[in-house]
């Protein structure tokens, strides 16, 4: 039985080297949710898919992200469960496959799931070897888990300090930053860069931390969930110092706010942009004008910092996503 899994890894690594990503991916998916437990690659398949995903190339499925997510909950059999170095890989994988669905605060808690779990793998967890491809030996070798768990935390670190805006690098994935185009003066560039940044670290009123090495126990604002809170008390106050005004439900758009654009220019409704304007899925800009096209409700949009007659573009009221309020 096991060389029908050293096969297929033998197929995930020439997928690689043709850079056939999707074929590389299913081959490692395939092997490590039909391998036994005590199979020694097992661990090499995940860590295959997770740097699959790091090439920034690869079209995640829902199928995917169902399996990987079910890794790093532990929740494959009552006699075959995760480890705690395949739960922590998970959870990066995870928060990567988050990031590039741009659902950027679900990738920052996958993170912070990932820094949990590895920190608090046990010594003898740490000790342990999984079997990992050796390039100087030119075979596979038995590893110590330690140095895995070290180097994956760090990634989570630093691409959650990305996230935050407290990191100056990239995030380690393939992938632009999100950023507004168009007529922006340097304030309005500043404030984009701050209302992008995922919370959830600190309290959005009093800036307290919940403590190094440990789970957020902030709270999120129930209606717009992207406000974070020590307490009541603390919501409180950023509710009468103007969070009652920024704040926003599901759904809910007004004019003038700033939003996501989770399409292309190519599928939206109308657009009245000069070729010399480009629009990318993942851009900021002001809603400017709400529409009914069709019997289906659409909202004018305009570049930020731009006048109100200026050159818009057309998007169902779907296509588009709230960043951070601004109090």
């Amino acid at each position: 039985m096991s060389k029908r899994y050293e096969r297929l890894l033998q197929e995930a690594s020439i997928a690689a080297s043709v850079k056939d990503w999707r074929k590389c991916a299913d081959h490692y998916l395939e092997a490590y949710t039909t391998c036994a437990s005590s199979w020694p690659g097992r661990f090499n398949c995940l860590s295959g898919f997770s740097s699959v995903l790091r090439q920034g190339a690869l079209q995640t499925t829902h199928s995917d992200f169902k399996a990987i997510k079910a890794i790093a909950d532990g929740d494959r059999t009552a006699t075959d469960r995760s480890t705690t170095l395949e739960k922590t890989v998970a959870h990066f994988a995870v928060g990567l496959m988050r990031f590039i669905q741009g659902k950027r605060e679900a990738a920052a808690r996958s993170y912070r799931k990932c820094i949990d779990t590895g920190i608090g793998a046990s010594t003898q967890e740490r000790a342990e070897r999984v079997v990992m491809p050796n390039m100087e030996r030119g075979k596979f070798w038995p590893t110590h888990c330690g140095p895995i768990f070290d180097a994956t935390v760090t990634d989570a670190r630093g691409n959650l300090a990305v996230l935050e805006g407290t990191g100056s690098a990239e995030c380690s994935v393939a992938g632009k930053r999100t950023v507004s185009l168009g007529p922006m003066t340097d304030a309005h560039r500043k404030s984009v860069d701050l209302r992008l940044q995922v919370g959830g670290s600190v309290c959005d009123a009093c800036g307290a931390a919940p403590g190094p090495g440990k789970s957020p126990t902030l709270k999120r604002c129930s209606r717009c969930k992207e406000a974070y809170y020590c307490n009541a008390e603390c919501a409180k106050a950023a509710w009468r110092r103007g969070h009652k005004k920024a704040c926003r439900a599901a759904g809910q758009f007004e004019v003038g706010d700033w939003v996501l654009v989770k399409k292309t220019p190519a599928q939206a409704a109308s657009s009245s942009l000069p070729s010399s304007f480009v629009l990318e899925r993942g851009d900021v800009m002001e809603l400017l004008a709400q529409e009914q096209i069709q019997g289906q409700e659409h909202w004018q949009l305009v570049a930020l910092g731009a006048a109100m007659d200026a050159p818009t573009v057309t998007f169902l009221t779907t296509d588009l996503k709230h960043i951070r309020p601004a109090a």
